[in-house]
């Protein structure tokens, strides 16, 4: 994995370490055991707490040129590169070694059982945090949608306000009509009575 990332990130590799090298790193009927050296100013060293660690070893591959926005944090007496991890660790969790610690001897160790912790820990912090952020936008949808219901509901009473005016101004209508109905009928009667006067 760790030289899959290098890789990825623009980096190179040592195809073959070299005869000196195998002997400390290359496994053969079983993994090679080496000390490797940590720096106190990173993640990894955050994660195992330790500056000086025993590590299984089992590759004849091995970073050449790093890849870019990577750092390495721990090597070998011989200068090989056993950990990298991210040059901006508050924004990207990336950490990856060269060993196997599923399969030291000492499950205990904290170059194994602290590394599984920190990527467990990390891993629930991600998922909390994916939780809260769905749960933040849930609620903006909800906010959203009481705002347009009040919206909505405010727009309805004005429509109700403007209709009853309108019941209001046609009953007045209605009945300036009538009225003016029965003056008409009023006057019609009145000629009508005058006219038969008048024959």
């Amino acid at each position: 994995g760790l030289q899959l990332i290098n890789v990825y990130f623009g980096g190179t590799l040592h195809l073959d370490n070299g005869e000196a090298k195998n002997k400390i790193h290359k496994r053969e009927c079983e993994d090679k055991i080496h000390q490797i050296k940590v720096e106190k100013n990173s993640l990894f060293h955050s994660i195992v707490k330790q500056e000086f660690g025993v590590v299984n070893s089992a590759h004849h591959q091995s970073i050449d040129i790093l890849g870019k926005g990577l750092k390495a944090v721990a090597h070998t007496e011989d200068g090989v590169i056993e950990v990298i991890e991210s040059e901006n660790p508050e924004e990207q969790f990336l950490i990856a070694v060269q060993w196997h610690p599923e399969r030291m001897s000492n499950p205990e160790s904290p170059f194994s059982k602290n590394i599984l912790k920190a990527f467990l820990e990390e891993k629930l912090n991600s998922l909390k945090e994916q939780s809260d952020n769905e749960k933040a936008a849930l609620n903006k949808q909800l906010q959203q949608a009481f705002q347009e219901k009040e919206s909505i509901r405010t727009e309805k009473e004005a429509i109700n306000i403007q209709l009853t005016k309108k019941e209001v101004d046609f009953e007045n209508l209605w009945e300036r009509n009538k009225e003016q109905k029965e003056e008409v009928e009023k006057l019609q009667e009145k000629f009508t009575k005058e006219f038969e006067n008048l024959a």
